[in-house]
């Protein structure tokens, strides 16, 4: 076995005031926080399904759903507008570049375009055989649509579509997997990041695909059991979240899982098993910053059972619920940190503009200290979890040693705001380590 030590002052816990950061310790203060839900509802004038949401800023968005639906709003969502689509396909997704460019992707190989806020759609359409789940654009000419077709002798087939001139031509992308493709997130022109799996009960492996040549080759990482993967969302090259639904040892439950490492490795963040006799899966999520998430669940069809709202305020590390619903919620956009939009089954739409969180006089303080928190387990094999927490937004290193100052590891190598963090040490891509022996860890942070 492996074990990280410490040498902890005589309050149990490291806290760092000088210039250099160089310190381990044994014990981590929890803060917990109190707060209720901020969400109301907003008046969509359609009882359809709503699918997907998309908020270009603070006031001009739309929304798109069954039955080729398309609701737009100029005013945050005071009033909503019906646009006609001209079609009566299920849309699933829609993205504006800006207040006048959009597409909306749906079923039937549906791809809509309009140039003037929606006033007008024009349709690119690419197949009937298509169904078509998610669309991302990096700027007007550069895009992305996927999804998925089925053979009968082949089976499913994954779908990938690119553009490189706003929708005039799309091209075929090759996929190394064979379950359909639900959500697409693209960071720049090169790096992206593909979500995909079968729908609960049929089964299957979850799929995650990563480009670094914008689409020209995609690498599957880490597969996980008995999942289907919904939605993905990165703040920047390195953090990420997905969610989706597992039928594993808890039949139906809804999972969120995080990445700190550009995807290398997926860690389970949280997991809710299902209401009673319905399947629950986390259907969107949306990672607005270092620090901001949130997700929003329901069955992964629109069966009766109410929606949640779940927010996450340290990167996507723990999880709060914003409130239960009694419609299912499929997608959720934020403009920025303080106002969002929720859209889910018959027509329901909830805005909040602070975030979904009004905090009591119990509020989360802010961290005040920069603390490294004992690894757990300890001992360890072949891997174990560190945590810390910094006080502001500092260039933060992370690295291992042995007992004769070798570095072994960089666990943390980047700028990360003010908040609790863990980052996970695993021993078994580490060829000269051996079975057995003590190390210890140092954080760095600012200057």
């Amino acid at each position: 076995m492996l074990s990280l030590t410490a040498c902890p002052d005589n309050s149990g816990k490291s806290r760092f005031t000088g210039k250099t950061l160089k310190h381990i310790l044994f014990f981590f203060l929890l803060l917990t926080q109190i707060c209720f839900a901020q969400w109301y509802q907003q008046n969509s004038g359609t009882t359809k399904n709503l699918n997907a949401v998309h908020f270009v800023d603070a006031n001009n968005g739309c929304a798109v759903g069954d039955s080729g639906t398309i609701i737009h709003t100029t005013n945050a969502g005071v009033s909503w507008e019906t646009q006609t689509s001209g079609t009566t396909n299920g849309l699933s997704d829609i993205q504006f570049i800006d207040a006048n460019t959009g597409w909306a992707v749906g079923s039937s190989g549906i791809i809509l375009k309009t140039t003037n806020g929606g006033a007008e759609w024009v349709l690119q359409a690419i197949g009937d055989s298509l169904i078509l789940n998610a669309i991302c654009f990096i700027n007007d000419s550069i895009g992305w649509v996927v999804g998925w077709s089925h053979n009968g002798s082949i089976g499913y087939i994954p779908i990938i579509l690119k553009t490189a001139n706003g929708g005039i031509n799309w091209i075929f992308q090759l996929a190394p997997s064979g379950w359909p493709i639900n959500d697409v997130y693209f960071i720049d022109a090169n790096i992206g990041f593909i979500a995909g799996g079968m729908e609960c009960g049929d089964g299957g492996d979850g799929v995650i695909l990563k480009t670094t040549n914008g689409g020209d080759i995609w690498v599957e990482q880490t597969a996980q059991s008995s999942i289907c993967w919904y939605g993905i969302s990165f703040s920047d090259e390195q953090n990420g979240i997905i969610v989706g639904n597992r039928r594993a040892a808890l039949a139906g439950a809804g999972i969120i899982f995080r990445t700190t490492d550009g995807g290398i490795n997926w860690l389970l963040a949280f997991e809710e098993p299902m209401a009673g006799a319905n399947d629950i899966a986390i259907n969107s999520v949306t990672f607005l910053d270092f620090s901001h998430a949130w997700a929003v669940e329901g069955p992964p069809s629109y069966y009766p059972a109410p929606g949640k709202i779940l927010f996450s305020s340290d990167a996507g590390i723990n999880w709060f619920s914003q409130g239960e619903f009694q419609n299912s919620l499929q997608s959720v956009c934020f403009s920025n940190s303080s106002t969002g939009w929720v859209v889910g089954q018959s027509g329901i739409i909830l805005q909040t503009t602070n975030g979904g969180v009004t905090f009591t006089d119990n509020e989360l303080p802010k961290p005040t200290d920069f603390i490294l928190e004992q690894n757990y387990p300890n001992p360890f094999n072949p891997s174990t979890t560190i945590k810390f927490q910094i006080p502001e937004q500092s260039f933060v290193t992370i690295k291992v040693y042995d007992v004769l100052g070798n570095e072994i590891a960089t666990l943390v190598n980047e700028y990360k705001p003010a908040g609790t963090y863990e980052v996970e040490f695993n021993t078994s891509s580490i060829n000269h380590i051996p079975s057995s022996g003590i190390y210890f860890y140092q954080l760095k942070a600012g200057s």
